[in-house]
């Protein structure tokens, strides 16, 4: 995995939280980061010459996003930033029982 695609996604995640919990979102705003001039592009040309354009795939990005994620845990989706919260609250309470 690239560099660029690391901070690109790390980029995009700080800025646009929408991304954080939805893929598709952040392919786009990635690809758009990487060739603005695709803007306005059929989804279906974008996808059919991303070679052309060099743009990394899918699954490049959504391993980045996974990895910072594990790496900077304010960078995960609101929901599941409030679960992990609630779990490691509850385990401070069971270990404050002890």
């Amino acid at each position: 995995m690239g560099l660029n695609i690391v901070s690109t996604v790390k980029e995009v995640l700080e800025v646009k939280p929408e991304t954080r919990g939805d893929d598709f979102l952040l392919i786009v705003e990635v690809y758009n980061r990487l060739r603005p001039n695709l803007e306005g592009l059929s989804f279906n040309y974008v996808l059919r010459n991303h070679k052309m354009y060099n743009l990394p795939s899918f699954s490049s990005i959504v391993r980045a996003r996974r990895k910072l994620q594990v790496d900077y845990p304010e960078l995960e989706a609101e929901d599941r930033i409030k679960v992990i919260r609630e779990l490691e609250e509850q385990k401070y309470r069971d270990f404050a029982r002890e």
